[in-house]
């Protein structure tokens, strides 16, 4: 099986061994659908851009939209990662539990929420159907994760919180909110305990994302290189050892130290004349 077992703290904090490491099939996997979603959603801004709807705050201040951008990138990234053999990193595990946890409320809330999408009908399936469920699948039976750590629950508030803050800064600029439910007109209230009911969907989803992560995933095939045998060793076979044969003094010539003799002058050419130096 994938992933490995303890707990979120004793995982993260040691050593990781080839069983967090993905086969190539699936980085291709990721990367191909998160390149898809970025496609698709260029092609959805250009075809609105054309009928008036050129701004990309509005575009992106729909949370589906802002959702699928953050969640391409990330799966994009993932994608290359598995691709090129890199075994999972903790950070990477945090960042796509934000983006399949975001995942799972877009499709929640487009199915539970009527009229809250404009885009092309085959568009909207895609990114409210297709793409969270895939995400979500990938998330548990790919267990190249480690479990993500309960400490960590709060990281998927503050992307909420900031595409909120972009809207209340769009409302007081054009009066434009990209839902029926978020209009001021329903009073604070009633906005407040809606932001509120949003915001508590999210964190019962990432309850269930980070239990999710604690599940190995299914056992699939990784790569593995393969060396070609060692040769085998020659046997040893010991030698015998063979004395040395001796030589006899008396058949050793002697041996007449030679010193070399001084030169008696230093030579030096100049063209095509030789002179002669005394030492």
């Amino acid at each position: 099986m994938w992933g490995i077992r303890g707990s979120a703290d004793q995982v993260r904090g040691t050593a990781v061994d080839d069983s967090l490491r993905a086969p190539q099939a699936i980085g291709w996997a990721r990367l191909a659908g998160g390149t898809t979603i970025l496609t698709v959603l260029g092609y959805t801004y250009g075809a609105g851009a054309m009928a008036g709807r050129a701004s990309l705050m509005n575009f992106f201040g729909f949370f589906t939209n802002s959702t699928n951008l953050l969640a391409a990138l990330i799966f994009i990234v993932a994608g290359v990662a598995t691709i090129l053999g890199y075994r999972s990193r903790a950070w990477l595990a945090d960042l796509r539990a934000i983006a399949v946890t975001s995942l799972i409320v877009v499709g929640v809330g487009y199915n539970a929420l009527p009229g809250v999408g404009t885009a092309p009908g085959w568009v909207s399936v895609l990114l409210h159907a297709v793409v969270p469920v895939a995400v979500t699948l990938d998330w548990l039976f790919v267990g190249d994760r480690r479990p993500v750590a309960w400490s960590q629950l709060w990281l998927v508030l503050p992307y909420p919180v900031l595409w909120l803050a972009m809207i209340q800064y769009r409302w007081a600029t054009d009066q434009w909110v990209p839902y029926w439910y978020m209009h001021p007109s329903h009073g604070p209230l009633t906005l407040g305990l809606r932001m509120g009911v949003v915001l508590a969907g999210l964190l019962f989803a990432a309850v269930v994302v980070w239990m999710l992560s604690r599940f190995r995933g299914l056992r699939l095939p990784t790569p593995t290189p393969t060396l070609a045998p060692a040769p085998a060793p020659a046997a040893w076979v010991p030698v015998p050892a063979t004395p040395a044969p001796t030589v006899p003094a008396t058949a050793m010539p002697a041996l007449v130290p030679v010193v070399p003799a001084a030169p008696a002058s230093r030579g030096s050419t100049l063209g095509s004349v030789r002179y002669a130096t005394q030492v």
